[in-house]
């Protein structure tokens, strides 16, 4: 995995996101991000937060794999590429 492939990772995380409205709605309650805030797509940062949002739980990763077509520990990798992805977790 490199940049690259986890920038378009995080790409398709916030296409999937901002495509229902529901998981839009719980994203922004989660993170405090706006709805203009998914307009810098181009940004590490929003795509690192789509990805920390999938994250959050298993039923989200195990969803968007199944749009996405990737395996869940995918997800992971491309997180660790992006700005904050080699902070340790305590949970």
């Amino acid at each position: 995995m490199n940049l690259e492939q986890a920038e378009i990772i995080g790409l398709k995380a916030v296409e999937w996101v901002a495509a229902d409205r529901q998981l839009f709605s719980r994203i922004q309650n989660t993170t405090g991000m706006m709805a203009e805030d998914f307009l810098r797509l181009g940004e590490p940062e929003v795509l690192a937060a789509a990805l920390d949002f999938v994250l959050s739980s298993d039923a989200l990763v195990f969803s968007f794999c199944a749009v996405a077509s990737l395996e869940p520990e995918n997800v992971t990798r491309a997180r660790q590429h992006l700005p904050g992805g080699d902070a340790p977790h305590w949970t």
